[in-house]
């Protein structure tokens, strides 16, 4: 069962614009790990929101709700999003969200997609151009997952990733 943000969490004060997109936003489930150290808040809205303010918001959960307490707050967003959203125009918009969510998880792979081109063909497939490198081969599969991942469970966009691996011409 669904719910208005600010039902679920009615104390909660965060900045203006963050207040506004929650405005817009339900929450579908929440839960809480055995030990009760790892808060998770599965949100839905239909507009995107830039991970710099998801991270803003587990940060305010953590420390309004769980004052001195060790707490991880996680929330897993899910947008609705209209048709003029496809993969690639997703891409550009959420680009700077996916090289801030990659910081968080691994330097290696924002590195990775920061320094890579990439384009579309036939409106899904993302091609990603890098170096082949040993560390770009170790970590194609992990990018793939979580690129694949993102734009089908949080945008539901499906998407097939293609790598186009080019060599190190010395000089």
């Amino acid at each position: 069962m669904e719910k208005d943000f600010f039902d679920v969490f009615p104390h909660l004060k965060v900045k203006k614009e963050l207040e506004e997109l929650l405005d817009m936003v339900f929450v579908t489930k929440v839960s809480m790990n055995p030990g009760r150290t790892h808060l998770r808040v599965y949100i839905e809205s239909s507009r995107w929101i830039h991970k710099k303010n998801i991270f803003a918001l587990e940060d305010e959960i953590e420390r309004q709700c769980f004052p001195g307490i060790p707490m991880t707050v996680t929330v897993v967003e899910k947008f609705h999003l209209s048709e003029q959203y496809t993969p690639e125009n997703l891409m550009r918009e959420y680009y700077d969200s996916l090289l801030l969510e990659l910081n968080e998880r691994s330097v290696v792979e924002r590195n990775m997609l920061q320094n890579g081109e990439y384009s579309f063909e036939d409106g899904n497939i993302l091609l990603l151009k890098m170096t082949d490198t040993i560390v770009a081969q170790g970590k194609r599969d992990s990018l793939t997952q979580y690129l694949t991942g993102v734009f089908e469970d949080r945008f539901h966009r499906p998407i097939e990733v293609r790598w186009c691996l080019k060599n190190l011409r010395t000089v």
